[in-house]
């Protein structure tokens, strides 16, 4: 995924470039060094995390390039000013072609301390890229897993055919994180998206229905509908009859029958029956002439039960006449379960009453801040929810607002090293350092075991061997697997230049949605998920402690 970034960003904090000149200044900018991207804690008081945004990395590193516009901005901050002009020019020099990218495959589950990306080549460059890495990684690596959780509630209650569209665009932190957020919904297992920026660029699905205000509009019409009067009617193509016909009069002959046969039937309908908007209905039938094969109503502009869904059914069943095949409603406001049972039961009887079938297949939307713990909720209650339009708590991420990935040097010319800070997994500042490749040990029923990290030059695990796997931080847990299959996780992807043909959306989709799949069910649970097992070997667990003790004396 490249989501519309600003190729003159370089994404640099200031730091950046008065360490690079520190070392520039004592010869030391060349030396190797080894840097590692990962997060110590999963988001949300989950036990797993989506590894998304290598594809901007790439971009990123492409298309790098300090020149003389910048420099000139370098030099006008104050504690810049009095560095050596050969430094400037070093600078103008400097070219991604000097590293290599080691990363797990986007869509890609990955756990704490794990290297997603690991960065080797010239010190002073692979440090100064860390910044744009961890920017362009975190956010939507975050966004991809809020995703899948709110699949994976959707799943919890029953609903495996769910429809979930990302309805964030006016709630994301401007239209840059907007679509990022698009793009990682759809990644994370969402159906489509409000967002047209989003297919335009990405052929993302979108998906929408009406608006308040396009129902609202409506009252400014003064003329009543009428039979007779027909200056306002709106005329459409009958595929039935291959001829255009009076489809406002089709509604309101419908109409008309319509509260004879079904709404004096139903008493709460027919009590309040004069507060149903006829200007809603207007404003229906204007939008069903528009979009006659996608017609979608928002339906609580008024009232939900005596306007909303009547209008709806009146306009679906003249479009059912006319050949076309109305796809639902949509509910923002209100209790969303008791709403959708009324819906459902109407549109039942309605179907029976004018043998139109396919009224029961109609969507029934919900939307207005939607969470995973409202999702969650209606496992006890009965609903007729066919899926949910979700923004906040989907694009903001605010139960977690950043994924909290570092970038840390873990090995200088071929030596390993690490600030000298104790924590155990999952907590602190601890770390695993030495340079590091990681395998995914899978069971007889391809369900992942653990995840292995092993020293630089190690030997592979290798599918059918018994493999020791040690907790990297506690000296009394330990395991032996005898794996099924062995997924190496981190692959080069640059050499210099892009080496590896980069995935589509599709196929990251693809790899997310069944990665999810070789998770245990009690990983990926909502509470108190069981953690997942990450080790190291038994080699790279004696250089560790080797390197504790040298750093404690």
């Amino acid at each position: 995924m490249i989501a519309n970034r600003d190729r003159s960003q370089l994404h640099l904090d200031h730091y950046l470039i008065s360490t690079l000149y520190s070392s520039w200044v004592e010869g030391e900018h060349e030396r190797e060094g080894v840097f590692e991207l990962f997060f110590r804690k999963n988001p949300f008081k989950g036990e797993y995390t989506i590894f998304l945004g290598l594809a901007n990395v790439m971009d990123y590193l492409e298309n790098f390039k300090i020149d003389q516009e910048t420099i000139k901005q370098f030099k006008s901050i104050k504690q810049f000013s009095e560095f050596q002009e050969k430094f400037w020019d070093y600078l103008m020099n400097l070219s991604t072609s000097s590293l290599k990218v080691y990363a797990m495959k986007e869509g890609t589950i990955c756990f704490p301390h794990e290297p997603l990306m690991q960065v080797i080549g010239p010190l002073s460059l692979a440090n100064l890229v860390g910044t744009a890495f961890l920017c362009l990684t975190s956010y939507p690596s975050l966004v991809a897993t809020n995703a899948t959780r709110f699949r994976l509630a959707a799943d919890a209650i029953n609903l495996p055919e769910c429809k979930l569209f990302e309805f964030g665009l006016r709630r994301a932190q401007g239209p840059g994180a907007a679509l990022i957020a698009s793009i990682s919904a759809y990644i994370g297992g969402f159906d489509a998206t409000s967002n047209l920026d989003a297919h335009e660029k990405f052929g993302i699905p979108t998906c929408g229905t009406t608006d308040h205000t396009s129902i609202l509009v409506g009252v400014a019409n003064r003329q009543q509908l009428s039979k007779t009067s027909t200056s306002d009617h709106k005329f459409l193509l009958n595929k039935k009859t291959d001829q255009e016909e009076n489809f406002t009069l089709k509604c309101l002959e419908i109409e008309e029958d319509f509260v004879k046969r079904i709404v004096t039937r139903k008493r709460t309908i027919e009590e309040d029956h004069k507060l149903r908007r006829r200007s809603e209905l207007r404003s229906f039938i204007k939008v069903a002439i528009t979009n006659k094969s996608s017609f979608a109503a928002l339906v609580d502009t008024y009232d939900v039960i005596v306007s909303g869904l009547v209008n709806y059914c009146i306009v679906a069943l003249a479009l059912h006449h006319f050949g076309y095949c109305p796809l639902g409603i949509r509910i923002d406001s209100g209790d969303s379960a008791y709403l959708s049972r009324c819906a459902k039961s109407l549109f039942k009887e309605v179907a029976e009453e004018y043998e139109f079938n396919e009224l029961v297949s109609s969507q029934i939307i919900v939307s207005n801040e939607i969470s995973i713990k409202v999702i969650l909720s209606l496992l006890g209650q009965k609903h007729a929810i066919t899926g949910f339009g979700i923004g906040t708590n989907l694009v903001t991420c605010g139960k977690q607002p950043t994924l909290g990935t570092v970038y840390k040097m873990v090995e200088i010319q071929g030596i390993p090293c690490q600030k000298s800070t104790t924590g155990t997994l999952g907590s602190g500042k601890s770390m695993i350092t030495c340079r590091k490749s990681v395998y995914r040990l899978y069971s007889d029923d391809n369900q992942a075991l653990v995840d292995l990290m092993i020293g630089n030059g190690e030997q592979a695990p290798k599918a059918g061997h018994p493999v020791l796997c040690k907790h990297p931080f506690d000296p009394n847990q330990q395991c032996v697997i005898k794996p099924n299959r062995v997924e190496p996780l981190l692959h080069l992807w640059w050499d210099g230049k892009l080496i590896k043909k980069m995935q589509s959306i599709e196929e990251i989709r693809t790899n997310c949605l069944n990665s999810l799949t070789h998770l245990r069910e009690d990983i990926k649970r909502f509470m108190n998920p069981t953690p997942y097992k990450v080790s190291v070997s038994d080699e790279l667990l004696k250089k560790l402690n080797t390197l504790k003790s040298n750093t404690q004396n």
